[in-house]
């Protein structure tokens, strides 16, 4: 299948200032969070900027990443799930693609902070369900918007967790679907990395892993890997640059159910 990616287009000076908009500093005029996170929609470069300054720990290469991965997919994939919101700094991204697409967004979390609440505002599609992920199964919400085409998976981190939540999301996931998992091959949260690669050698699924980096390991649907691998090795690299996010890859030799490429951050 021939890969069609278009970067979403962005004003010159907001490309060119992104990386300098992207340091962890508040701007004074949106101290009222309501008007700091409508603001941040204006554009997918403003939306990248606002989510690096709210409160977390995701990189802006990360966020980069899930913008590019959402444009890439097919129109008639569709809704968006994220288990762990806590401030909603992942959530700014996917509400910006959501309204772009006209589509769903659950945000679930055991407690829903007032940032994400904020958030819900933005778009009559979004919906805050506060619960713990084990629930996953029988939340009414989920059931009807699923499939889902992204599922970010950022709860908690211990293992029983991990594999409970990525084997949920392994249920609800679209064809062209994307499970991104928060803290994989990061030293200071193992299970993440042991419980992902545990599921991984199990056959009673799908999935495999396609790309590890920015603290992020993105699993996918066998039928959809030839899609995501022709992206990487293609436009990948240079759609990052022009966000203002450089980048490098790595591949990995073949070996299903691990066959992914590295990415990490350009020396500039």
């Amino acid at each position: 299948m021939q890969t069609r990616f278009l970067v979403t287009p962005l004003p010159r000076p907001a490309v060119q200032g992104l990386a300098l908009a992207c340091r962890p500093v508040r701007d004074t005029i949106f101290d009222d969070h309501w008007n700091y996170i409508r603001y941040a929609m204006k554009n997918v470069a403003e939306a990248l900027a606002r989510s690096t300054t709210a409160e977390g720990w995701m990189s802006p290469h990360a966020a980069g990443l899930f913008h590019l991965f959402l444009a890439h997919q097919p129109a008639a994939e569709r809704n968006i799930l994220e288990i762990g919101v806590f401030k909603g700094k992942s959530a700014i991204i996917f509400a910006h693609e959501a309204i772009e697409r006209d589509e769903t967004l659950v945000l679930m979390d055991i407690h829903i902070q007032r940032e994400v609440a904020a958030i819900k505002q933005l778009h009559p599609k979004i919906q805050v369900i506060e619960a713990d992920s084990f629930n996953l199964p029988k939340t009414a919400a989920v059931h009807a918007a699923a499939p889902f085409r992204f599922i970010h998976v950022d709860g908690f981190h211990g293992y029983s967790h991990v594999m409970d939540d990525i084997k949920n999301s392994a249920k609800f996931l679209s064809r062209y679907g994307i499970i991104c998992l928060d803290d994989f091959l990061n030293p200071a949260w193992p299970e993440v990395t042991v419980a992902t690669f545990d599921f991984l050698t199990g056959r009673e699924h799908d999935l495999v892993l396609f790309l590890a980096g920015f603290n992020k390991g993105f699993l996918c649907r066998s039928v959809a890997l030839p899609s995501y691998c022709e992206l990487i090795e293609g436009s990948l690299v240079a759609a990052m640059q022009e966000l203002g996010l450089p980048a490098v890859i790595k591949k990995r030799e073949q070996n299903v159910p691990f066959y992914f490429y590295g990415i990490w951050k350009a020396e500039t």
